[in-house]
């Protein structure tokens, strides 16, 4: 078995084992070589201090990226709740700790293969004057090849936007995905779709641009608002849309 295979298939193995609340659909996986040069359009792209691979590990060779996709009844649940739901809040939490879970779990198993692998946790500390992560998880995924972006900033794949988003780096040397030049977003596509800016409760998310403090402020709220939580400033409405669990 290609080792690509043996990767995918302990990833999904696991995510099927969690006993976590949080259910999900089957993982996708996607792999890309440290040197592509999408990595140093980041710094543009994403963030200006945005990391590079061999910044997570000095003699990287590849970055794989996983898409955790959520039921359609959990997004279901968030999408006919009057605000935020708390199952929503609980996904988004149980979700970091399983992505955290993976990579040690990983990183475990392909020690013992003879391969160093290192990550990013799922939730580092972020500037809050940028509202910019160095790691973009959504990004990385896009580079590995699993979508493309749609007006929401969410990552379109062929599971749909509904999920998140994990990675780590390896110094070992795999099978690459392609980067997707398909448009998967309708908006971009042939304008007939503009759902996820409509449900944005803040008026954040627009055509033409994004309000990431406006946005901010608002998730912070869902934190205080299920303050028995760990912390969730969260949202979710852009993403109960016609990508949501597929290419529409």
């Amino acid at each position: 078995m290609e080792l690509n295979e043996v990767i995918i298939k302990e990833i999904k193995s696991f995510v099927k084992s969690s006993e976590k609340k949080t259910k999900y659909r089957e993982p996708l996986v996607g792999f890309a070589n440290v040197k592509n040069p999408a990595f140093n359009e980041l710094k543009t792209i994403a963030a200006p201090n945005h990391y590079l691979p061999t910044d997570l590990l000095l003699e990287a060779v590849s970055v794989v990226s996983f898409f955790l996709p959520f039921t359609e009844e959990l997004v279901d649940i968030n999408q006919n709740h009057s605000y935020i739901s708390k199952e929503w809040a609980i996904a988004y939490i149980e979700t970091n700790q399983l992505i955290d879970e993976i990579v040690v779990h990983m990183a475990d198993f392909l020690r013992k293969h003879g391969i160093k692998c290192s990550s990013n946790p799922a939730r580092e500390p972020f500037s809050k004057e940028i509202l910019m992560h160095r790691w973009s998880q959504r990004h990385v995924a896009k580079i590995c090849g699993l979508g493309s972006f749609g007006i929401n900033n969410m990552l379109i794949t062929k599971l749909g936007c509904a999920g998140r988003y994990g990675s780590f780096v390896t110094d070992a040397s795999l099978d690459y995905n392609e980067p997707n030049t398909d448009e998967y977003c309708l908006y971009k596509k042939d304008g007939s779709c503009s759902v996820c800016v409509e449900l944005c409760p803040t008026g954040a998310l627009k055509i033409d641009g994004f309000d990431r403090h406006k946005c901010y402020a608002w998730l912070k709220n869902t934190n205080d608002y299920y303050s028995d939580l760990d912390e969730c400033d969260v949202c979710g409405k852009c993403i109960t849309v016609p990508c949501a669990f597929k290419i529409p």
